[in-house]
């Protein structure tokens, strides 16, 4: 297939953070895919600054929400909204660094048929190091995150950057509207195997993504940030897949959303981290940190 008859479009849910939705939007431009964005409850301001710069791109098409639909139901609503085959789902903090990526993501199409979902490399800027890819075992009651995927093949992904073929919806349903923010791809995987359905997923190694973790000080964008990472939408996902599937999904999820909303709140956590990552050997880190911070809060 030539790449021009390519059926794709990037799909983006833009809740705040009008300046790196921007960033993520200018990165996929020069593809000349069809870009859909989903304004999912975001402030008058944001929406009019986005809607701005859009306008002078007649590949943009905004969708608008007067409220947070959540992240699974968003991306339910772009599949409903849009007519492409494959859907690339990028977080609004995520740029594509790779100028090809769409030739070469019609080149692994090409080789892999069958394959439903294409993982491309994530370079999380903040940490300094691509993600692990990651596969779900079942034992027993619990659903277990394996990193040893053999040649790169997956029964999972992570939602928000990934290239996804519509027919996986076809064929396991959309996303559970019951599960507002968090985790939502890893029921749908899990769904997949206990139907004994997997997810068919494989990695692209040749297109690079970097997600930027940014520190926020706008007050619509901290206060986005505290909704978004709010312990009790991770809590509620997985009470869900307990209640849906009773399986548990092992990890440190609530240790993790905290943690993640005190880094992009925090500019002591962001200094410390800078700090830690460029000097310190890792047996020092955790104690070196907590003197740290708590001379912070005493000054």
């Amino acid at each position: 297939m030539k790449t021009e008859d390519l059926s794709l479009a990037v799909c983006i849910l833009f809740f705040e953070r009008v300046e790196q939705t921007i960033e993520c939007i200018k990165s996929f431009l020069l593809s000349n895919a069809n870009i859909y964005i989903l304004n999912n409850g975001s402030s008058n301001k944001s929406r009019e600054a986005l809607g701005k710069f859009c306008k002078k791109y007649k590949q943009i098409k905004i969708f608008d929400s007067d409220i947070n639909l959540g992240v699974g139901v968003g991306r339910n609503y772009l599949v409903n909204h849009t007519v492409e085959e494959w859907l690339l789902f990028i977080d609004n903090d995520i740029r594509v660094k790779t100028r090809d990526w769409l030739k070469r993501f019609n080149n692994q199409l090409s080789l892999h048929e069958d394959v439903e979902v294409f993982i491309p490399r994530l370079y999380n800027k903040r940490a300094r190091r691509y993600t692990s890819s990651t596969s779900i075992k079942i034992e027993g009651n619990k659903a277990i995150l394996d990193t040893g995927i053999p040649a790169g093949i997956s029964n999972c992904f992570p939602g928000g950057a990934s290239f996804v073929n519509r027919k996986l919806f076809n064929r396991l349903g959309p996303y559970d509207n019951e599960m507002f923010i968090g985790l939502e791809d890893y029921e749908l995987s899990i769904r997949g195997i206990l139907l004994k359905k997997p997810v068919k997923a494989r990695t692209i190694e040749n297109i690079r993504f970097v997600h930027d973790h940014r520190l926020v000080k706008k007050k619509e964008d901290r206060d986005a940030v505290s909704f978004r990472y709010d312990v009790d939408h991770v809590r509620n996902s997985l009470n869900r897949i307990m209640k849906k599937h009773k399986i548990l999904l092992e990890g440190n999820w609530i240790f993790w959303s905290s943690r993640a909303r005190k880094r992009l709140l925090d500019k002591n956590e962001e200094r410390l981290n800078d700090r830690l990552k460029r000097w310190i050997p890792n047996k020092l880190k955790k104690l070196i940190k907590n003197i740290f911070l708590m001379n912070t809060r005493n000054n």
